[in-house]
């Protein structure tokens, strides 16, 4: 969200004193924009071209969520693969991390497997859209 926009929005809430409601807001409108690109995108898949590229590191993410009732308080936890890459892009080395269009955490199992099919200094193919230059791909499969 461009900051301009965020801080008009945070003078609109301001003054009508909900300023507290801001990340919440600012949460959902960047989730509605990634939801948004996730459907452009996978409408463009056939449009994607192609890159070489390079797996710099891969690893899970553990994220461990605290769950209260009034009687007890439990954890579960949320997974995420983490895979950054570098690809070369109009003669300049760049990054990424995005690996497909899901936007929802792994269980344990899977997202090891997928983490295990993209190993550090293996070459990949990232995909990328002539629509949305900002996005990279390692996989174009939507699920």
């Amino acid at each position: 969200m461009p900051t301009s926009l965020t801080h008009s929005l945070a003078q609109m809430l301001g003054i009508f004193g909900l300023i507290p409601a801001v990340p919440c807001v600012i949460f959902g409108v960047r989730t509605l924009r990634v939801a948004i690109a996730q459907i452009i995108a996978s409408r463009n898949v056939s449009r994607l071209r192609p890159i070489p590229g390079r797996i710099d590191s891969s690893h899970v993410d553990v994220k461990e969520v605290h769950h209260h009732s009034s009687s007890s308080t439990s954890a579960s936890y949320k997974y995420r693969p983490i895979v950054r890459y570098t690809y070369v892009v109009d003669c300049k080395d760049d990054h990424g991390e995005r690996i497909n269009l899901n936007l929802a955490f792994y269980s344990e199992a899977s997202a090891r497997a997928l983490v295990a099919l993209y190993p550090a200094n293996s070459n990949v193919t990232v995909f990328n859209s002539p629509d949305m230059p900002e996005w990279f791909l390692l996989e174009t499969q939507i699920e």
